[in-house]
C-alpha cells in the first residue's frame, strides 16, 4: 500500500508499463468532472469514475483482488480507507466476473483528502468509502492496472 499526492504520480511509473498510461490518464483527470463510467486506457488498465457518499466504518466491506492493481484517487471529499494484509483478512468468497475478494476482519483506518490516492496491490486488503468524521459527497477515479503474471 502506497499513500501519495498526484503531483508525485510519475515517480510510480517503475511499477510497470501499465503504470505509464494509467498514472498519465489519472493527472490529466485529476480535477475531475468526467461523466460516470468505465474508461479503457490500455488493454491492460482503465478508469472508473465514482461518486457516492462515504458511509460508517461499519457499512464498508473489506476487499481484495487478485488480477488488478487499485489506484483509488480523490478527486473531491475526504475518506478514511480501512487497510490490512490479506492474508490477516478472513476470505469469504471471490468473485471471479469483479475480481474480486470479499474479506471479513479488522483493519487500520488512513485518511485520504481530496488530491491524494492510494495504491493497493493484491496483498492489500482495503474498505473504500468510509466517512471522515460525517458523510460527505466524494469523487473519485479508480484505476485497475492488471498485474503481470496475474496476481497471487
Amino acid at each position: 500500500m502506497i499513500i501519495d499526492t498526484i503531483e508525485h504520480a510519475d515517480a510510480y511509473v517503475f511499477l510497470g508499463g501499465h503504470f505509464l498510461e494509467a498514472m498519465r490518464f489519472l493527472k490529466q483527470h485529476k480535477d475531475g468532472g468526467l461523466p460516470l463510467d468505465r474508461y479503457e486506457i490500455s488493454e491492460n488498465a482503465y478508469a472508473l469514475v465514482k461518486r457516492y457518499d462515504s458511509k460508517p466504518a461499519q457499512d464498508c466491506g473489506y476487499e481484495a483482488h487478485r488480477d488488478y492493481t487499485d489506484v483509488q484517487y480523490l478527486v473531491s471529499g475526504d475518506e478514511f480507507m480501512g487497510w490490512a494484509p490479506k492474508e490477516k483478512l478472513h476470505t469469504e468468497k471471490y468473485i471471479r466476473e469483479k475480481d474480486k475478494y470479499a474479506l471479513a476482519g479488522k483493519g487500520e483506518l488512513y485518511p485520504l483528502h481530496a488530491g491524494e490516492f492510494m495504491i493497493l496491490f493484491p496483498e492489500d486488503g482495503h474498505a473504500p468509502c468510509i466517512a471522515y468524521g460525517k458523510s460527505m459527497p466524494i469523487e473519485k477515479i479508480i484505476l485497475k492496472i492488471r498485474v503481470t503474471g496475474g496476481g497471487q
